[in-house]
């Protein structure tokens, strides 16, 4: 990511074969970030239904009074 930073902030032209390391090296570490994601979600318990506070979390929607 500091690389990538780095290229970007230079404001300079990046180069074809620049630009393509850069997405190759973005795109690894998103896929990083899914796979930890997932695996922390894959831990997490599956809401019960019967409790108000789950239709919230079933539905996507944040608690009230919290954005």
């Amino acid at each position: 990511m500091a690389l990538a930073k780095g290229m970007l902030d230079t404001c300079l032209p990046i180069e074809p074969n620049e630009c393509a390391y850069l997405m190759k090296r973005l795109t690894e570490c998103l896929f990083d970030v899914l796979r930890v994601a997932e695996s922390r979600g894959g831990r997490l318990p599956a809401p019960n239904p019967l409790e108000p506070e789950a239709e919230r979390v079933l539905e996507g929607k944040s608690p009230e009074g919290q954005s």
